[in-house]
């Protein structure tokens, strides 16, 4: 696969990415060296080497030479985009699918519109995100995070640290509630302002593909017809130089989301497209989540804890003691949004920070398919173990929850397309497709919600089939028990133990160190790997943790395991983080989705 990413110009002005907790800070980030429409090669490349070839120097320096990543492909056609949406890859699709979008915006492009439209001004200030905020390390509830913003126009221009404001559009049941908790309980003394003119719900004007998963009737948010629901839809605004740190999206629901045009931006990096990027997501494997980030060190803490991508050094990853084979590291996959460019479908639950490249607007719409209802459920099982969890969309916490309004709008569905593929082949794939998703969404609802199976009706009717296909007595031809496991094993994330983490057949201890997990060697023994932990508590505690892991990587498992009594229990969770700078050059955020 071949990247058009290309650095502006020689000889063209540079910018710098500013430190979230340093505004002074100013660290350069450009590329002088390449030239234009130079083509960059990057399948399965070094991540460092990407970031460096694309001209972000400053924020590859402290990225580990191991990880490896690949861009995120690029499908014009119906057929493409499916065969990435049932892998769980981002993809980024046609054009012509944000096209109305752009039409409505205008030649002036998305901050011009936004700000200089009647919407531009705020009767009532909007809690806008500093930068900064989910950075591992920082306290999960932070008021310094937060600050008011009374235009749009100030997103972009107030004060040195990037700011991120999220425009929501809310149904007028949702407005009329906020409207009235806002007049009831007025911190800021401005409750008899008049509303706000919202801004236009530019989001309805994207162009989903694959309707056969992604469709949705207008007008209702479910329909028994219809085989996804509309959960969302937002315009984001952000400023350069943020970054979102680590998350998932709110309930295992797809998002389409597109860059504004800006006729007015002098680019840092131009994409396949010919224009501006704007965004670069990067997506880590949806089985690496528990490398990415520890919810168990995050409630423990009450800090965000996780891979600081841009300054864990290679030393600090697992890795092979010496002598042995070591097991290549997670993949990421780096997905570009240019302004005005290829609209990006990301998959459901996948973990992803999000760099911004350059000031911009991004549109998104937030779409649950009912045939992909194992996503929500493996979404509900993550949520369980959150301390603070999202507040979840009226389709997962009401139309999924009660047993009637399922039996009505989400089991006789899957029923019927489940049903329908008695008789497909192998050169029926799409009718195939469905009817595995579909068999798949009932298994996934049957977990979450047993009781929506015992009664008569569709339910009881939809359980005997899954049973009856699930023991082989009537499994059709698509039928893969190896892919069904697959996805259950996903689902229960039984993957270690606290401060241990699995990779393949061997396990690595890990501690945090200022809210970052530092890891030591792989291990054939868990109780090795419980040995290096304590020591490396006590590295942590002498202040070289960095060289008592390049020491345990010496010794054999043996070696570790004799180390402590074989009886001893795991140790705590983590060290407390502390706050400290870090070096990262762009290291800054935007708000999560989370609302």
């Amino acid at each position: 696969m071949v990247s058009d990413l290309v650095p502006p110009s020689r000889g063209q002005q540079c910018r710098g990415l500013a430190h979230p907790t340093s505004p002074s800070l100013n660290l350069a980030r450009h590329c002088l060296c390449l030239e234009p429409l130079h083509l960059i090669a990057v399948c399965h490349s070094g991540l460092k080497d990407v970031l460096q070839r694309w001209g972000f120097d400053d924020l590859a320096a402290g990225v580990a030479s191991r990880w490896r990543c690949e861009i995120a492909p690029h499908a014009e056609t119906e057929a493409g985009v499916r065969e990435c949406v049932l892998q769980g890859r981002p993809v980024t699709c046609n054009p012509a699918h944000a096209a109305e979008v752009h039409d409505r915006v205008g030649a002036g492009g998305g901050r011009r519109f936004v700000q200089e439209g009647p919407w531009g001004q705020f009767n009532r200030p909007k809690i806008a995100f500093r930068g900064g905020w989910g950075k591992p390390g920082e306290p999960l509830i932070d008021e310094k995070a937060l600050h008011l913003v009374r235009s749009f126009k100030e997103v972009y221009e107030l004060g040195d640290t990037p700011l991120n404001l999220q425009s929501f559009h809310r149904t007028a049941a949702d407005e009329a509630a906020k409207a009235a908790a806002a007049a009831e309980e007025d911190s800021i003394g401005e409750s008899a302002a008049e509303p706000d003119i919202p801004l236009p719900v530019l989001p309805d004007l994207l162009e989903w593909p694959l309707p056969e998963f992604f469709r949705v009737n207008a007008g209702d948010d479910d329909s028994p017809d219809a085989p996804c629901a509309l959960v969302d839809r937002a315009t984001r605004m952000s400023r350069r130089g943020a970054i979102t740190w680590w998350h998932l999206d709110d309930c295992g629901e797809f998002v389409y989301q597109a860059g504004l045009a800006e006729p007015d931006l002098t680019p840092s990096l131009v994409g396949p497209c010919g224009k501006p990027v704007v965004k670069i997501f990067i997506f880590a494997e949806k089985d690496a989540y528990e490398l990415i980030t520890q919810d168990d060190a995050t409630n423990a803490t009450r800090s965000f804890c996780g891979l600081d991508l841009f300054e864990t050094p290679d030393g600090a990853l697992p890795q092979a003691c010496v002598g042995e084979d070591d097991i290549p590291l997670p993949r990421f996959t780096l997905a570009i949004l240019e302004a005005g460019g290829r609209p990006l479908l990301s998959p459901p639950n996948c973990a992803h920070l999000v760099i911004t490249v350059d000031s911009c607007v991004m549109v998104e719409q937030r779409r649950v398919s009912k045939l992909f209802l194992d996503e929500v459920a493996y979404f509900q099982r993550r949520l369980q173990r959150w301390d603070d969890p999202p507040i979840q969309y009226q389709f997962v916490a009401i139309q999924l929850k009660d047993p009637g309004l399922a039996n009505t709008n989400v089991i006789p569905l899957l029923l019927r397309l489940l049903g329908s593929s008695d008789d497909c082949n192998d050169n029926e794939p799409d009718t195939r497709n469905i009817a595995i998703r579909a068999f798949q969404s009932l298994v996934a609802l049957r977990l979450m919600h047993p009781g929506h199976f015992e009664s008569d009706g569709p339910g009881k009717e939809a359980a005997e089939r899954v049973d009856r296909i699930s023991s082989g007595a009537a499994a059709p031809a698509w039928f893969d028990i190896g892919a069904v496991q697959h996805r259950e094993i996903l689902m229960t994330m039984m993957k270690g133990k606290t401060g241990l983490f699995q990779l393949g057949d061997r396990v690595a201890a890990y501690v945090h160190e200022n809210g970052c997990p530092r890891w030591g060697p792989l291990r054939s023994i868990e109780v090795a790997a419980i040995g290096d932990r304590l020591a490396m508590l006590d590295g942590i505690r002498e202040g070289r943790l960095l060289p008592v892991i390049a020491e345990l990587a010496t010794m054999s498992d043996r070696a570790a395991e004799s180390s402590i009594e074989t009886e001893a229990p795991p140790p705590a969770v983590t060290v407390p983080p502390a706050s400290i700078e870090s070096s990262v050059s762009a290291a800054h955020s935007e708000v999560s989705f989370f609302d």
